[in-house]
This record gives structure tokens, sequence and C-alpha cells, in this order.
């Protein structure tokens, strides 16, 4: 399931370079996914505490969630600027 929205996410091509389509994207895939992890789970805890995208990527990795930990550290890069 993780992977389709990923992919989903990235469907969107050129409009994720304008920050405010790549943020209203981000969430959106957070929203979604949320959605389908357990209450439990590591990730989405840490969606519900509304952790720095790093942090959440981090998370990702441990969870072998590669495509993902990409998006959340694009977007912990874009706020360190």
């Amino acid at each position: 399931m993780i992977n389709e929205l990923v992919a989903e996410f990235w469907l969107n091509g050129k409009d994720l370079k304008e920050e405010d389509k790549f943020q209203a994207a981000l969430n959106r895939l957070l929203k979604e996914l949320r959605k389908n992890l357990a209450d439990s789970n590591q990730l989405a805890m840490s969606i519900d505490r509304k952790d720095p995208s790093e942090i959440m990527a981090k998370i990702a990795v441990e969870v072998n969630q590669i495509d993902l930990a990409e998006i959340l550290l694009l977007d912990a890069e874009k706020i360190e600027i």
C-alpha cells in the first residue's frame, strides 16, 4: 500500500517543483498513509505527533520504506534553506 501511495505522489512530476504544490501533495500522502497504518505503527505515531520530516524519514528507513524517506528528506531540505 505504501508503495502505491508513493508512486501516486511522484505522478505529480513538474508540479512538485512549486513549494506549495509539493507541500499539498506531501500532506495528502501522509494523510492517506496514516489511514492505512495501525495506531501502534511507529510511522503512524510520528505522523500523529506531527514530527519533523527528518524524524519521519528516519522511521521510514527503519521500516524499509526508502522511497517514502526520500520524499520526506526532500521536504526537510527545503525547510533548512
